[in-house]
């Protein structure tokens, strides 16, 4: 150190001087802190952020290439096959199309070669897939929360497996949109207002019946990027 200390600085002037020389001193006594480089460790981050970026390329590369063939492999299926022609003029049309029900009834096992998950309501569910027996492997609702009892059942019964995702401390279901569209009447309260009411979602009635149930402990909205917080 030189220069000039004043009385009051005497002692962090001493304590910065004391740990600069027993930092010199510990990098110089082990090798490994001896021999960093800063430089040559910036360049090995860089390779390596670089080739990371390559091997998550290739993998997307490889995985749609291995979808593709999964794909093909299905459509040659007796069944997929059978039902692909009809399928390949139905696409083909500009007018006349046939019916969705019926398109999805004759060519199930093509589309589903093609596409085996299906993201519907479970209106959509009772309006334009067969419900005679149990065709997906797995049945997921998101948001049960909101959903009435009697809208799943007939998602329910089109799957071998079920899986019921919500938060119970939501709002429960409401006939308030059904009643404010003119679907469904409602009583009126004593100033003439509609009495909306809540029903069951399927959600509780899984809660109560003793089914495995487990509770997420983290999803993905319990972490944010460096610098954003939460609102």
């Amino acid at each position: 150190m030189g220069g000039l200390v004043g009385f009051n600085d005497m002692v962090p002037a001493f304590l910065r001087g004391f740990y600069m020389k027993w930092m010199s001193a510990a990098v110089q006594a082990r090798e490994a802190l001896h021999r960093f480089d800063t430089l040559t460790h910036e360049a090995l981050v860089r390779e390596f952020r670089s080739l990371d970026q390559q091997v998550l390329e290739q993998n997307r590369v490889g995985l749609v290439g291995m979808l593709r063939d999964r794909v093909q492999h299905r459509l040659r299926q007796p069944e997929a096959s059978a039902g692909l022609p009809r399928l390949r003029r139905e696409m083909a049309k500009q007018r006349k199309l046939s019916p969705l029900r019926r398109t999805l009834r004759e060519c199930d096992a093509a589309i589903r070669a093609i596409k085996p998950c299906f993201m519907m309501s479970p209106l959509t569910v009772a309006q334009y897939l067969d419900g005679s027996k149990p065709t997906f492997d797995l049945v997921i609702f998101d948001e049960a929360s909101q959903l009435p009892t009697e809208d799943a059942v007939g998602a329910i019964v089109r799957g071998q497996q079920l899986v019921v995702v919500g938060d119970p401390k939501q709002l429960p279901p409401t006939n308030f949109f059904a009643v404010s569209s003119g679907t469904v009447t409602a009583p009126l309260g004593d100033d003439g207002a509609p009495l909306y009411e809540d029903g069951e979602s399927v959600l509780e009635e899984f809660m109560g019946a003793a089914v495995p149930m487990s509770r997420l402990k983290w999803h993905y909205r319990s972490a944010h990027e460096p610098g954003e917080h939460p609102g």
